[in-house]
């Protein structure tokens, strides 16, 4: 029954929610390739220029484990996804429940009051829609890196897309292989 609803939810809500999250985050995975690439140059800048180097990778190993259902819905909501349909979400949210068992004992069911369950179709799409906030909060309080060509042009990394990074990731290995 979960799956079918994923997927007529999914179905309508698919092309907003993406949206909403914006081209880095749809599917889940940032292209690595890039992603290695960009922090080895901005390294090999950074050490030829004798400046320091600095380094933060986060890593949500266990946000499917801990995310706020409230984030998923209140992101949801600021997505575009309203009336029967927010209802409906709501709905899927709020009916996981789930007992522990240990050797002979069993619990009686509880609600599930955070995460949400792997490996259902629309547990990405929920998932990137509440750590949207996460996203911006990060964007929004951090410089991020950036990297200042000769001609004075100044390019941000974290807020390329992934074919403008390609781009400069180009022309920063020209502007090195001239140098």
């Amino acid at each position: 029954m979960a799956a079918v609803q994923d997927g007529l939810y999914l179905l309508r809500h698919r092309g907003r929610l993406i949206e909403y999250w914006g081209g880095s985050q749809a599917g889940g995975l940032y292209d690595s390739l890039t992603s290695a690439a960009s922090v080895f140059l901005l390294g090999q800048l950074r050490m030829s220029s004798g400046l320091p180097l600095y380094l933060n990778f986060g890593d949500c190993h266990f946000g499917f484990d801990v995310i706020d259902l409230d984030e998923i819905r209140w992101g949801s909501f600021q997505a575009g996804v309203v009336g029967k349909a927010w209802m409906l979400l709501d709905d899927c949210l709020s009916m996981d429940k789930v007992c522990v068992a240990y050797m002979h004992l069993v619990s009686s069911f509880f609600d599930v009051c955070a995460g949400i369950a792997q490996g259902r179709k629309a547990s990405v799409f929920n998932f990137n829609t509440a750590v949207k906030s996460l996203h911006d909060t990060i964007a929004l309080k951090s410089t991020g890196s950036h990297l200042t060509y000769p001609d004075g042009r100044v390019v941000s990394l974290s807020m390329l897309t992934r074919c403008a990074l390609q781009a400069a990731q180009r022309t920063t290995i020209q502007l090195l292989l001239r140098w």
